[in-house]
């Protein structure tokens, strides 16, 4: 993977411009794992986001998500940052291969070899999650390693019992409290 001291990461890109602090942004993810911390500030969660920002993702983004993946697997499953993390990396994919965002050979290669990391970290965290928004996620990682994005972007469309329909932009509403999941009554 890229090293974050090296100097290309002033030449990639994100929502922000230039990805050259970005670097100091995942050593302070890492202090956050390493150190048994609560979480990020809301200012720094902010800035990880630059690299899917609304639902655009860059060359930075594919440089990232290999450290964002290490930094997930090092955090304990209970922990907000590796959930947030998880949040931000399953966006992230997903917008990588609906886009098509590319970067240079090197850090394209890095990037598609983590996503068998992704896939075993999804995995890995189903029997951690805790509502159905993080169960989302990891199943929108599943799809979009996979190389089904149109699966995973519905995952992630999920939000509040809704679907956005592509033809009308209207919310598609479930019947009834339709659990996608199940039924809650154990029939």
């Amino acid at each position: 993977m890229l090293a974050l001291d090296d100097s290309r990461w002033q030449s990639l890109r994100h929502a922000g411009g230039s990805a050259e602090r970005f670097p100091q942004l995942l050593h302070r993810v890492q202090q956050v794992v390493d150190n048994d911390q609560e979480d990020l500030s809301d200012r720094e969660l902010e800035s990880l986001w630059d690299i899917c920002h609304q639902w655009t993702t860059y060359d930075a983004t594919v440089a990232a998500i290999p450290h964002l993946l290490m930094l997930a697997v090092a955090a304990s499953p209970n922990r907000p940052i590796r959930k947030r993390l998880i949040q931000l990396i399953s966006a992230s994919i997903t917008g990588i291969k609906s886009d098509g965002t590319t970067a240079s050979s090197e850090i394209q290669r890095h990037f598609e070899h983590s996503l068998a990391h992704a896939r075993s970290l999804a995995i890995d965290s189903i029997p951690f999650t805790e509502t159905r928004d993080e169960l989302c996620c990891l199943f929108a990682i599943i799809a979009a390693t996979g190389d089904d994005t149109e699966l995973a972007g519905a995952m992630l469309e999920l939000d509040q019992n809704s679907l956005q329909c592509q033809h009308c932009f209207n919310f598609i509403q479930p019947v009834g409290g339709l659990n996608p999941f199940g039924s809650s009554t154990g029939k």
